[in-house]
């Protein structure tokens, strides 16, 4: 009987240590260009305004624009807050100091602290669908 007892008394305090995590909730979105094209691959990272939560999230793009933010595993969400955006398109960590093709968005995108895109999650999913406009880079200067 004593270690029946032990046993779920160890059971209760499992179970009531695993209600006390993080909650995340759903994000997701799209990343098209103000021409209404999609953003055709890449990643989205949400970076936290508020400096006790620590972690930031991420969602790839897909080819449609689309995007569903992670935090810790595949589709499990954002913890609520402020968060600055930034946008990296495919190539973007390659490019730097290579000799490939141009940006395919203004690179400011790809700075949350530049990019001026900033978003709210909260704990209702019907406001954490975030449409994301990004421009293409200004044309090259001739010589």
């Amino acid at each position: 009987m004593r270690t029946f007892r032990r046993l779920s008394v160890a059971i209760l305090i499992l179970l009531g240590a695993t209600g006390c995590g993080k909650k995340y909730y759903p994000v997701s979105g799209q990343v098209l260009f103000k021409d209404g094209t999609p953003l055709a691959g890449g990643w989205v990272f949400f970076q936290p305004v508020d400096p006790s939560v620590k972690t930031g999230s991420q969602g790839e793009i897909q080819a449609d624009g689309t995007f569903q933010l992670m935090t810790e595993i595949k589709g499990d969400g954002v913890p609520e807050g402020r968060y600055r955006v930034a946008v990296k398109p495919p190539l973007a960590a390659k490019r730097e100091g290579k000799n490939l093709p141009p940006p395919v968005i203004d690179p400011r995108y790809e700075n949350p602290e530049t990019s001026d895109l900033e978003f709210t999650v909260t704990r209702d999913p019907a406001h954490n669908v975030f449409p994301i406009k990004v421009d293409r880079p200004a044309p090259a200067r001739k010589p």
